[in-house]
């Protein structure tokens, strides 16, 4: 007894000594997203999602956001949305500050399916397809209640991009091929073209020629290495599974037009799990190629280029993007440092054009016109941004200058 009454007192002094030692100070928890549920009554079950929102999301109040809609949104699924988003975007921005969505299926074997089946992936009888088949009923989930709940809440732009994985990447072919697509922007990975005896690539070859005509983007990757990060598959299944691969594509090709922008990727290294992470990189950078702003001194100099490079991004996009309140409002002040102020004001001015509800557009569009000498127009400015903010001082002492 004396002996285990010692040995306790031992682990304490050593417990001691560690945290005596540890001299941190404890910050914040560090939080990376939201949890939410709603009830669905096409479901008819309640209906969780995960949201993580942009940086500038709380700091840009009047901007709208593309979302990133992750199926099989598990938080390490949306989290790798998350991080390849911020991971590109900054200087230079290789793909917009977008607002991501991961989205858990209750059922991923009856939601992500567009047809019942039970032929497994080597047309074997499989009987955990039995519940097969719910993927128009999910489609409608998502066009009648999901997006519109999500577009109500948050400031969305209309631009939609879908992320999925094996079967969720079939249901986001199966949506590129309807009638009724609910994304302009597509990343499948690694989807499941065997499903059904390959019953989506049946169903590309009945399109006619030019029938994939709409603007937006399509990213397929395939892994070659094996289903489990330890196994490997037959090495005679492996041609057959890149062959299935470049078919399909090969029909995409034919079948589309030019304001379709797609691409595909084979991974003889990757595994079924392995490949999402690079896939989801790779897949945003395509989704959103030729999105990166111009070259903020470039803009100073020509303020159309930037109006215009948006204008023709959302044209190959399929919705509307407009400039960032931020890069613009940088290039409109370089260009009055620079003694443009001409270039200046038209930059404030595009940037109030674009948010017109934002006090950080229209204030320094008003200091830019009282700085050229054009006291109307800054009286008017000043007086739209007192509607703006009421209780703008600065706002008030500068309608009554300008009003003497």
């Amino acid at each position: 007894m004396f002996r285990f009454i010692r040995l306790i007192s031992l682990f304490a002094a050593f417990a001691f000594s560690v945290n005596a030692d540890d001299d941190r100070k404890f910050e914040s928890d560090i939080i990376v997203g939201k949890l939410f549920s709603f009830p669905s009554e096409i479901l008819k079950a309640p209906q969780q999602y995960r949201v993580i929102l942009p940086d500038g999301y709380g700091r840009n109040p009047t901007e709208r956001y593309n979302v990133i809609y992750v199926l099989d949104g598990t938080p390490p699924l949306t989290r790798v949305a998350h991080t390849t988003m911020n991971a590109n975007y900054g200087w230079g921005s290789l793909v917009p500050e977008s607002i991501i969505i991961g989205v858990p299926s209750n059922n991923r074997i009856r939601d992500y399916t567009p047809v019942h089946s039970t032929l497994g992936p080597e047309g074997e009888e499989a009987k955990w397809l039995a519940d097969s088949g719910g993927g128009e009923i999910y489609r409608n989930f998502l066009r009648e209640e999901f997006f519109p709940h999500i577009e109500k809440l948050y400031r969305t732009n209309g631009h939609r991009t879908v992320i999925g994985h094996s079967l969720s990447g079939l249901f986001a072919l199966s949506d590129l091929l309807s009638n009724d697509r609910l994304f302009q922007s597509y990343v499948a990975i690694d989807p499941s073209l065997w499903f059904a005896d390959s019953d989506i690539t049946k169903k590309i070859a009945e399109l006619p020629d030019g029938g994939l005509s709409f603007a937006g983007s399509l990213y397929m990757s395939d892994a070659l290495k094996g289903l489990r990060s330890s196994g490997t598959i037959p090495n005679d299944r492996i041609p057959r599974k890149k062959k299935l691969y470049s078919d399909f594509f090969d029909l995409i090709q034919q079948k589309k037009t030019e304001k379709l922008s797609a691409k595909i990727q084979h991974f003889d290294d990757e595994t079924h799990g392995s490949v999402v992470l690079i896939s989801s990189h790779e897949g945003l950078r395509h989704s959103f190629s030729g999105f990166t702003p111009p070259d903020t001194k470039l803009v100073a100099g020509n303020p159309s280029l930037i109006k215009d490079h948006y204008i023709a991004f959302s044209e190959r996009a399929g919705a509307t993007f407009l400039p960032g309140g931020r890069e613009v409002f940088f290039a409109a002040t370089y260009a009055r440092s620079q003694k443009m102020n001409d270039n200046a004001l038209a930059l404030f001015q595009l940037n109030a054009e674009n948010y017109p509800k934002s006090t950080s557009a229209w204030r320094p569009l008003a200091k830019q016109y009282e700085l050229m000498g054009k006291k109307g127009e800054a009286l008017e400015a000043y007086l739209h941004l007192l509607e703006l903010a009421p209780d703008n001082q600065e706002a008030k002492a500068k309608v009554d200058l300008l009003s003497k």
